[in-house]
């Protein structure tokens, strides 16, 4: 399985929010990285993300950023 290694806290807000599952945090230094599958529809949502073309329900992706800001500081 080809992997996807991941910092961007908001991009990763916006996967997750898009039912993209993490398969696993790893630390590097004061470095937190997301890994996520590879898959095709993973690379066309951080397509549409970085062309401004991406659309999700703005409330839910709120909750995934706090979420994960938690996760990043209870890991540390």
């Amino acid at each position: 399985m080809r992997e996807v290694r991941l910092k961007d806290l908001y991009l990763i807000a916006f996967l997750v929010n898009e039912e993209q599952n993490i398969i696993r945090m790893e630390n590097e230094g004061s470095k937190c990285w997301f890994i996520f599958e590879d898959t095709k529809k993973l690379n066309g949502l951080i397509n549409d993300y970085w062309q401004n073309t991406a659309i999700t329900n703005i409330k839910s992706y709120v909750d995934k950023v706090r979420d994960l800001k938690d996760r990043i500081f209870s890991e540390k």
